[in-house]
């Protein structure tokens, strides 16, 4: 997000002789990954006020993106805000500054960071990082400086990749889990370097982190309910040949629910149905999302051939013996060459839509012998793709799936940077996952809303806020998107007090009352954590 920088220079202006040259407005823009703690936002920010002040520059404002890897720009809002703002040309500034190359990006495809930079300069913007000497003048060379600075950053974090997914291998190997949930039936258990259990008769807690770095995590038999209910579906396959959205709809009629605490579909079924791990096997490399798979800026997922996998055979206690698992395996196998062909995909898509008269997700989900709606995306690259091969043509605009995607990117990086923030100050911070919801110092709830911005006729901006009435927290942050819906407008930090209803329509303007909530970050917000802090030590 882009903070405006408070008047820290004013001073400094006043006291400057009237033959002194005026001061060149820049921006600064800082980036925080979670493998590069040391390099801080608050130590990223003083080296380039130093600079800054050395060199004759004003900072005007900042852009942050804390959390974020270098490597993925649609990850990183503040970045992609600057940008846009840039190409525009409503850039009020002169130069941005960063740290060193690697702050500006660790770029993965050669051509991605010079092109940025090529954006910049098209507005006669420069890029200066502040670890290199500054030349007032900018030299031919700089531009290919820049560009081996940013070369040299991509390969230490694919480099650093490598490393990592060797190390994660070899743990594996081991017995040793690497990152990600339990899964239903099972539970993680911290162990030190000797194998011994850290905490005694006590599983991990969801998203719960290791206590020490040394120490690992192994896998254990869950909940003896759970176990039970993972051996029910294998026998339902087995002996009753039932399909896995039959048993979704089943679990969810008896009310049990899967590990996140969400209704069963098709698809988690099929996953504990397919997974090694309920034969007691710890397999890694299934998947791969690494750098590599980037396709047109975007990190694509790809399922590895088995012969990639790695396995450590009998790692922990299984709940399904070899055969039984085998067995299921060769059921599913023999649906999925029956039902998975294209052709045959589409006649039962298209004897749906005969029936049905309008297609959707949850109609090819509920269907009985139909392949999940997950198949046909695999097999056609979308549901509107295969729509319209059996001649269904939806009469929505289904752009704003993808709008949806990024919003949901959104609200986790926001979340995390809210989180984060106040945890920085030492104040305990209580996250309840199941409804994203924090607890700050047993004192106050927040909750965290992302309105899309909308547009009518009149070409005027509106937002529909839906508040969670059932949480009930006593603020909500409400985050509005710009009209390009990539980049944050402002925020409205909102008190069940003043609001309590369940819809609010939001307007470019809205009069004092309402306006007076919003604000242009959550400073706001965090300055509020600080004062209760104060407030109880007073106390």
């Amino acid at each position: 997000m882009a903070t405006n920088v408070s008047d820290n220079f004013s001073e400094s202006l006043l006291s400057t002789s009237v033959l002194s040259p005026p001061l060149i407005p820049v921006v600064a823009y800082l980036r925080m990954s979670t493998e590069m703690q040391d390099c801080s936002i608050e130590h990223q920010r003083a080296y380039i006020q130093r600079f800054a002040a050395k060199n004759g520059f004003v900072i005007i404002r900042e852009y942050i993106d804390e959390a974020c890897t270098g490597t993925a720009v649609e990850y990183r809002p503040s970045f992609q805000q600057m940008v846009a703002e840039i190409e525009a040309g409503n850039a009020d500034f002169e130069a941005v500054l960063v740290y060193d190359m690697s702050r500006f990006g660790r770029f993965q495809i050669e051509t991605e960071g010079p092109y940025y930079q090529h954006k910049l300069r098209m507005q006669q913007i420069r890029l200066i990082q502040c670890t290199k000497e500054y030349r007032p003048k900018e030299a031919a060379y700089d531009g290919l400086i820049n560009y081996l600075e940013m070369i040299d950053a991509g390969r230490f974090s694919s480099d650093l990749s490598r490393r990592v997914s060797e190390s994660q291998k070899r743990f594996i190997s081991l017995g040793f889990k690497q990152g990600g949930v339990a899964g239903f039936g099972l539970r993680r258990v911290q162990v030190d370097g000797q194998g011994k259990q850290r905490h005694e008769g006590k599983f991990m807690e969801r998203r719960q982190r290791k206590d020490y770095p040394t120490d690992r995590v192994v896998l254990a038999l869950g909940p003896a309910e759970q176990i039970e209910w993972v051996r029910w579906m294998y026998n339902q396959v087995f002996e009753h040949k039932k399909h896995q959205a039959d048993i979704a709809a089943e679990l969810n009629a008896k009310g049990i629910r899967s590990d996140s605490g969400r209704p069963w579909t098709a698809d988690t079924v099929l996953e504990i149905l397919t997974n090694e791990k309920y034969i007691g096997n710890l397999v890694y490399n299934r998947v791969s999302s690494g750098l590599e798979q980037r396709v047109k800026g975007k990190v694509k997922s790809v399922r590895n051939p088995p012969e990639q996998w790695v396995r450590c055979p009998k790692a922990f206690p299984a709940i399904i013996d070899d055969t039984l698992f085998e067995q299921v395996q060769g059921i599913l196998k023999s649906r999925s060459r029956k039902l998975w062909q294209k052709d045959e995909m589409l006649a039962k898509l298209r004897e749906l839509y005969r029936n049905k008269g309008i297609l959707s997700g949850l109609l090819i989900e509920e269907a009985i012998g139909l392949p999940p709606q997950s198949a046909y995306r695999r097999q056609f690259g979308s549901l509107t793709r295969a729509y319209l091969l059996v001649g269904f043509t939806p009469n929505r605009d289904y752009s704003y799936l993808e709008i949806n995607k990024h919003l949901r990117r959104m609200f986790s990086t926001v979340w995390q940077t809210v989180k984060n923030t106040i945890t920085g100050y030492g104040i305990d911070v209580v996250e309840d996952t199941a409804c994203d919801l924090l607890t700050i110092n047993d004192e106050f709830t927040v909750s965290l809303i992302i309105a899309r911005c909308q547009q009518h006729d009149s070409d005027r901006c509106h937002w529909l806020l839906r508040f969670d009435t059932g949480l009930r927290p006593d603020y909500t942050v409400a985050v509005r998107m710009n009209q390009d819906n990539e980049t944050i407008r402002d925020y409205y930090i909102l008190p069940i007090t003043d609001v309590n209803f369940q819809r609010l329509h939001l307007a470019e303007h809205n009069g004092a009352l309402l306006d007076s909530y919003r604000c242009d970050s959550l400073d706001r917000l965090f300055d509020a954590t600080r004062n209760v802090t104060l407030t109880q030590e007073a106390a």
